[in-house]
């Protein structure tokens, strides 16, 4: 896959830097021998394809339309997605993200994000791959909490770091439109949004004391956690594009090393890696024209 993937922590910044809706998703392009993305999402049409999330009623407050800005014209590079709440609505954005998750760094997203999202995708982008799912299309969109919202960036879970002065926390949330054709003849639209969240602590350590021989420069030293087994490596957050349930982790490494540098002292270092997976949230569209 094309998105780039951030190797250190400091590469991520915190979701309330980084809520800049209406931005490029251009980070795929298709094969020739594939459909582009206008040509399965917008066909033959000229104009809007609206969509009106199913089920959807007059009292439903939370009810979704999405509409493709379909306008034929060769010379534009980009298909822009609207992503509104429908008139007969009473809440905001912040309904689609809940309920509320308990890490401030994810809901924060839903305080930020107003009623309108605009998405602007390649016309060419191509779509995430997804084995055995050949019916269903999905394209990535947007991120908040990555360096740009149109890095696809994963979330990190550091196996190996040195000295961790301060905890750092990482909160991401990612956009992806996924277009079904399960159904023939009733093509059907879905937002899908994941959200993940990490908090690493700072570096702990116990003194062991002195020995005759220096203390080694980092010496690994067992890990205990989630799926932490003898020879086998312990359970991390995937990177997922799918949707995917909750889950939860949290993994403890420790390493025997010199502390401080120069001391003489044996210490042993432990780090804490806590992450949650939220469930999926999912907004099933059925086409309104």
């Amino acid at each position: 896959m094309a998105a780039s993937r951030p190797s250190s922590l400091a590469a991520f910044l915190l979701l309330g830097s980084a809520v800049v809706p209406g931005v490029d998703a251009g980070l795929r392009t298709a094969s020739s021998e594939d459909k582009t993305a206008y040509e399965l999402l917008c066909g033959t049409r000229l104009g809007m394809r609206k969509w009106i999330e199913n089920p959807c009623g007059m009292f439903s407050p939370t009810c979704q339309k999405l509409d493709f800005k379909c306008d034929g014209d060769s010379r534009v590079e980009e298909l822009t997605i609207g992503w509104h709440q429908d008139t007969f609505g009473l809440g905001s954005l912040t309904n689609l993200l809940a309920p509320r998750t308990g890490w401030p760094i994810l809901d924060s997203l839903a305080e930020k994000v107003g009623t309108f999202m605009t998405f602007k995708i390649k016309k060419d982008l191509a779509p995430v791959e997804e084995p055995g799912q050949p019916l269903v299309t999905r394209y990535f969109l947007q991120s908040f909490g990555c360096d740009d919202p149109k890095d696809e960036c994963y979330i990190p879970w550091p196996e190996y770091e040195p000295v961790r002065e301060d905890g750092v926390k990482v909160g991401i949330t990612r956009f992806y439109l996924a277009y079904s054709q399960e159904v023939p003849g009733h093509p059907e639209a879905r937002i899908e949004i994941g959200q993940w969240a990490t908090d690493h602590s700072k570096s702990n350590f116990t003194l062991l004391g002195t020995g005759v021989e220096s203390p080694p420069e980092l010496m690994f030293a067992g890990s205990i956690g989630t799926g932490c087994a003898k020879d086998t490596a312990c359970d991390k957050p995937e990177n997922h594009e799918v949707p995917v349930p909750f889950k939860e982790f949290e993994v403890t490494t420790t390493h025997l090393m010199e502390h401080p540098e120069g001391s003489g002292l044996f210490q042993l270092k432990s780090n804490t890696n806590k992450a949650v997976q939220e469930e999926t949230v999912i907004h099933k569209f059925k086409e309104n024209n």
